[in-house]
């Protein structure tokens, strides 16, 4: 008998062909083994649900509104609010909006501010029955997505809330937005990977997002960088086609402008019945981003001495909780904020920045070193979120960055952080920067420092906890 080659295709195949036919698929001996298994097992799909669930209350701006979170799945794994916002232009003149140029007589166009789908909201608050978990400002979610995802993701969250290249026509069409959305980092959702909130751990608990929205004066920007537009009162809006045809319109008035629409968007994930068991049995203690958002000023007096041509050093304390991983920093002038212009994180004056040296202090000790805005503002960001947020945040970070691989984001786990629970008086110490001429108005800033710290949320026996602060 000829030895087989078996390094050739198939050779594996035709060794165990030869000999008796089928010895090994058909025979009536006790210990024969089938190499195939006729037992099936089924198991029910794991199906993910969106829906949408209407507020409690009525939604106007300048007002507060609030959503029951509606538990129709097993594990949350996303939620979102999607927003219609109302327009001031009459029906006829909405669908020119995208084919058309829309302005005043000096040529001035107007539109919500960018980023509309973050900066309409000032608060937003995640609860469970009265326990307050989580709790962000729409102005640190437009920094904190600069900051998170790939670079294409990023531009995908950015574009969803609104945000464009800031030129007069993108400004104009931005009165008319379509449906925005913003993500919301809440607990175990700010990640794929982080697996989601169990719902079906609680069956007691009741879970509600409560939200208080800016007023619709302070949400419009002009092309010209007017004080608190309104366009609304304007008798000389017109539109010009590509024919240079122009046709006056009147806006809609004020108070007929309509409200805006905002629904709580959940994707919630259906589990077979053997896991529901499973999760129910299990001990959760699941690591969650709860930043703690510091508003503080720079007022008139810090400026006097480097208007006059010296230098001014200010030190600002700040306050946290639990152990933050990091430091947010972000400052928004009087001068930007009279205007709407809520994006707009540059001083205008100079080269934009507000500060020649920054460094931090922990018990009156130096805990990070005095260094510049290149440093804090893009080397920084850069080293420990792998990009450049692309605006002008500074960040100063305790841990040892993401670490994305192939995969962005990361799965965020605590790898370093500053108790601020226990720091002894955590202080900034600043040489600031002169900003606009006295002419233009009072010399004021307003200073957001978020420390971004962890909580821990804990389940147990069907009941949520947060554990301690330290």
């Amino acid at each position: 008998m000829d030895r087989p080659n078996t390094s050739a295709e198939g050779s594996l195949l035709e060794l165990v062909a030869r000999g008796k036919k089928d010895v090994y698929f058909m025979n009536s001996n006790k210990d024969a083994h089938v190499p195939f298994s006729y037992n099936i097992q089924t198991w029910p799909a794991t199906i993910d649900e969106v829906r949408q669930t209407q507020p409690l209350n009525m939604i106007d701006f300048g007002r507060s509104v609030e959503w029951e979170m509606e538990v129709f799945g097993d594990i949350m794994i996303n939620a979102s609010l999607v927003i219609e916002l109302p327009t001031w232009f009459p029906s006829a003149i909405v669908s020119k909006n995208n084919s058309n140029r829309i302005s005043d007589a000096q040529g001035q166009t107007y539109g919500y501010t960018q980023g509309i789908g973050a900066f309409l909201f000032e608060q937003i608050q995640f609860y469970q029955d009265q326990l307050l978990l989580q709790e962000f400002s729409g102005d640190f979610l437009y920094s904190w997505f600069h900051l998170q995802s790939s670079l294409a993701q990023e531009a995908l969250i950015l574009k969803e809330m609104g945000c464009h290249d800031g030129s007069p026509l993108e400004i104009q069409r931005n009165a008319t937005p379509k449906k925005l959305t913003l993500r919301l980092p809440l607990i175990g959702c700010a990640h794929p990977d982080e697996g989601g909130f169990p719902f079906v751990c609680l069956p007691g608990q009741k879970f509600r997002i409560r939200c208080k929205l800016r007023r619709l004066e302070d949400l419009v920007e002009s092309s010209s960088g007017a004080i608190k537009p309104t366009p609304w009162t304007l008798s000389d809006l017109k539109v010009t086609d590509k024919n240079g045809v122009q046709t006056p319109f009147l806006p809609i008035q004020r108070e007929l402008i309509g409200r805006p629409l905002i629904t709580l968007e959940t994707t919630q994930r259906y589990v077979r019945q053997d896991l529901q068991n499973l999760l129910k049995q299990h001990i959760f203690e699941i690591p969650f981003l709860r930043p703690f958002e510091n508003k503080l000023s720079l007022d008139p007096s810090d400026y006097i001495s480097v208007g006059n041509g010296g230098t001014s050093y200010v030190t600002k304390r700040i306050d946290g909780r639990h152990p933050a991983e990091s430091i947010l920093i972000m400052f928004q002038s009087e001068y930007n904020i009279e205007r709407n212009q809520l994006w707009n994180l540059k001083n205008p004056m100079g080269t934009g920045e507000y500060y020649n040296l920054l460094e931090l202090l922990i018990a009156a000790k130096e805990r990070e070193k005095q260094r510049d805005t290149k440093h804090w503002e893009h080397i920084s960001p850069y080293v420990k979120s792998e990009k450049n947020p692309g605006i002008p945040i500074s960040l100063i970070s305790f841990t040892i960055g993401p670490q994305y691989g192939n995969k962005a984001p990361e799965q965020r786990r605590p790898s370093g952080a500053v108790n601020f629970t226990s720091a002894d008086k955590p202080t900034l110490w600043m040489d600031i920067m002169d900003t606009f001429p006295t002419s233009l108005g009072q010399k004021r800033v307003c200073m957001r420092v978020i420390s971004v710290g962890w909580g821990i949320y804990s389940i147990e026996g069907e009941r949520g906890v947060l554990l301690f602060g330290n």
